[in-house]
């Protein structure tokens, strides 16, 4: 019979808290995965009764957090950018294959996410598409834009 009160027995998700008067858990989880939890409920007679319970945290979602517009470069100019992702389920894993190619003299590291080499073609407004897959095979696209000048005046 009421009042009834109650506690967490058991079990906690990293970052939520369970308050024990609203009965809420609240927070921002910090960790995903799948989470066991035992909540108590005990009456005015001192009677109890307990409950486990599973909470699921998705990770949050994979993107591609680049800038949509790449540093540009100049022609026969050096040239190395490393395209980040976050969210998801870590490792990532670049597509081999941008579209459009990349233009003569770059290449793309599909292990590390890099764009490299020395551009020996102008590319005005040009723009490619980069893929990334996380461990629990999500993927994120995103096209980002490429300038190669013929020189510093021309950007």
């Amino acid at each position: 019979s009421a009042p009834f009160t109650w506690s967490l027995l058991n079990g906690s998700i990293p970052g939520l808290l369970f308050d024990s008067t609203t009965l809420v858990l609240s927070g921002t989880p910090t960790t995903a995965g799948t989470f066991s939890i035992t909540v108590q409920a005990r009456d005015a007679a001192g009677l109890t009764a307990s409950r486990s319970i599973s909470v699921v945290i998705a990770a949050p979602g994979l993107t591609i957090t680049t800038d949509r517009q790449l540093p540009a470069v100049d022609l026969n100019g050096s040239y190395s950018e490393t395209i980040a992702a976050s969210g998801g389920a870590p490792p990532y894993t670049w597509s081999a294959s941008v579209n459009p190619a990349l233009p003569t003299g770059l290449q793309f590291d599909p292990n590390t996410g890099t764009i490299s080499g020395v551009p020996s073609v102008p590319q005005l407004g040009g723009s490619h598409t980069f893929s990334v897959r996380d461990a629990a095979n999500r993927t994120a696209t995103k096209t980002l834009g490429l300038t190669i000048s013929t020189s510093l005046t021309s950007r």
